[in-house]
């Protein structure tokens, strides 16, 4: 999401330089996540000297970005984005992506617990991995997602996906259509988009057609079609994710 929202940032702020970001493919399946460097710097947005905490949410960093590329939140409608985008983020999307494959999410536990095991890790490996145990175990991670892929928690999400993206077609219809082709009627995708378009590919990819309201099978399509979207996800594969330095 965070790659698709630099794809489509647009112009920057005036009197600001645009941003050169560096990409670095990492392969969460396999764990490339679970090295020292990644868990030292990636993926969180951590510069003291322009941030007051590091960055680790995909939906934070993108608001981040939008501060200095203004198109991602036009001023119109910079509530109604940051709102709709919370509510997207309340959906578990490792519950509609894993759905029945529980051995995904217990990968991840049992990689840290061998790393840990390896007499070579030096001392500040070792803290780093306690630390994303810590986190395993009783944290997130065990409750979104190796509690998330239960099937109570997968119908959750199912809910909370109809839920959110009913209300977006409500809210179209409403509306009605203007000039833009995107979400909230707007020429170019907003951060709203960033994340959006990308949910909708990933539920796509997953056979969760059934999810995607019919309504907005000619939304996901027009993003998939353009050269941002195919720029971002050149050389992607299922389960692969991008830290980046800016």
């Amino acid at each position: 999401m965070v790659r698709y929202t630099l794809a489509v940032r647009g112009p920057p702020v005036e009197g600001e330089v645009d941003w050169k970001v560096e990409e670095k493919d990492v392969n969460i399946i396999t764990g490339d996540q679970l090295t020292e460097h990644f868990l030292s710097e990636v993926p969180v947005l951590a510069n003291p000297a322009v941030l007051r905490k590091p960055l680790a949410e995909s939906q934070d960093i993108t608001l981040y970005i939008a501060e200095h590329y203004p198109r991602l939140l036009p001023l119109a409608l910079r509530n109604e984005i940051i709102q709709r985008l919370s509510d997207l983020h309340t959906i578990n999307y490792f519950s509609l992506s894993f759905t029945g494959r529980p051995d995904v999410a217990l990968g991840l536990k049992n990689r840290v617990i061998k790393a840990l095991q390896d007499p070579k890790s030096s001392a500040k490996y070792q803290e780093l991995l306690k630390h994303k145990l810590s986190i395993i175990f009783g944290g997130r991670i065990e409750n979104d997602k190796i509690g998330g892929l239960t099937s109570n928690r997968v119908a959750e999400a199912e809910e909370r996906t109809s839920a959110v993206l009913g209300d977006l077609v409500v809210r179209q219809t409403q509306e009605g259509k203007g000039r833009g082709p995107w979400i909230l009627d707007t020429e170019y995708p907003t951060a709203l988009d960033a994340h959006l378009a990308i949910f909708l590919a990933r539920l796509q990819d997953v056979n969760r057609h059934d999810l995607i309201p019919p309504e907005l099978s000619e939304y996901v399509k027009t993003a998939i079609a353009g050269p941002e979207f195919s720029a971002a996800l050149k050389g992607v594969e299922g389960g692969r994710t991008v830290g980046k330095k800016v």
